[in-house]
């Protein structure tokens, strides 16, 4: 039996979300917490994401999802890649102290936008926030229709294990 629970994560002063985790069935346990964060258009209630964390959990892996602020405060555009990347920051901090055992590894990753933003919030940390690896669902290469317009510049710079899961009829690459 998988446990659920939610927890707040203070992004700035005034400002928290919600983040859910999703203990790792203890039979199967890894010691390892993925921390995965949504695409632009689907929040860490959609059935995509609630169902690949519980299949994590399943499989011996803790995993965290959240909501990014503009998500959480429902609005419909994604904020600026700085705000995403300090959301996404300030989450891997509450995992480190609320969830991650002293064994334990820390991988990064999410869905489409969410992956990208824990690439670009590793690449721009000197430490690389101490991750183990990153894992992308549906990793978004380029725009759509514009495969000359590549969003990988800053991949080189990440010192740990990529996997990059992706589809064949992925619009973005």
């Amino acid at each position: 039996v998988i446990q659920e629970t939610s927890f707040k994560v203070l992004i700035a002063h005034d400002t928290r979300i919600t983040a859910r985790h999703y203990s790792a069935n203890s039979t199967a346990a890894m010691q390892v917490t993925m921390t995965l964060a949504h695409g632009a258009g689907a929040s860490q209630q959609s059935p995509f994401m609630m169902s690949f964390a519980r299949g994590l959990a399943n499989r011996g892996v803790d995993a965290v999802t959240f909501d990014f602020v503009y998500m959480e405060q429902r609005r419909r555009i994604p904020d600026p890649a700085h705000k995403l990347e300090a959301c996404y920051r300030a989450v891997i901090t509450a995992v480190r102290e609320r969830v991650l055992t002293t064994k334990g590894r820390l991988v990064v990753g999410g869905k489409s936008m969410g992956g990208r933003i824990a690439s670009q919030a590793v690449a721009a940390d000197k430490f690389d926030l101490g991750v183990a690896g990153l894992i992308f669902l549906g990793y978004p290469l380029h725009p759509p229709k514009q495969p000359n317009r590549l969003r990988s510049a800053h991949l080189p710079l990440i010192a740990a294990p990529m996997l990059f899961i992706q589809g064949s009829r992925d619009r973005f690459g």
